[in-house]
């Protein structure tokens, strides 16, 4: 059976660092790693994706949201998001080697998407762990001292 799988990352809430789903033939875990303040100003982590299913399952896209506690911690300065250049797995398809990412300031979320993969180009997800990439969130000013960016996924599949 062909299976095209598309991360869709929308309405659930779920707790920190790691998100695992099971639907029918579809079993995987998406997770935060390396979460980690590389600067008084800069948030780094990056995301992995691994496929637990026995059926073949391609990897069609990504739209996520993390929501984090930017009010707790941006200090009255101005959020915005980077996607590390050459990040990706370099297994992943070109079109999805690289993701545009946002801060949804209303809704407290970093949000990030890829590109679509057509069936013949998505990769085919392993049981191996593959780097979606590695991300930043930057404030125009040093953290709020002390605070904790409280991450948690807003996650759902179509």
């Amino acid at each position: 059976m062909k299976k095209l799988f598309f991360v869709l990352l929308l309405s659930v809430f779920l707790p920190i660092q790691m998100f695992s789903q099971n639907i029918p033939g579809i079993s995987y875990i998406c997770k935060m790693n390396n979460i980690q303040q590389i600067d008084t100003n800069i948030l780094q982590f990056e995301i992995w994706l691994q496929n637990f299913s026995t059926d073949t399952v391609r990897f069609g896209g990504l739209q996520m949201g993390i929501k984090f506690n930017m009010n707790g911690i941006k200090n009255g300065g101005i959020m915005n998001s980077i996607f590390l250049p050459n990040s990706a797995s370099n297994l992943l398809p070109l079109n999805q080697q690289t993701l545009n990412t946002t801060i949804d300031i209303s809704n407290q979320e970093f949000k990030c998407a890829s590109q679509v993969a057509f069936y013949n180009s998505a990769f085919v997800l392993s049981s191996d762990s593959i780097r979606i990439g590695t991300f930043q969130i930057v404030n125009s000013v040093a953290f709020t001292p002390n605070s904790q960016p409280n991450f948690s996924w807003k996650f759902s599949l179509p």
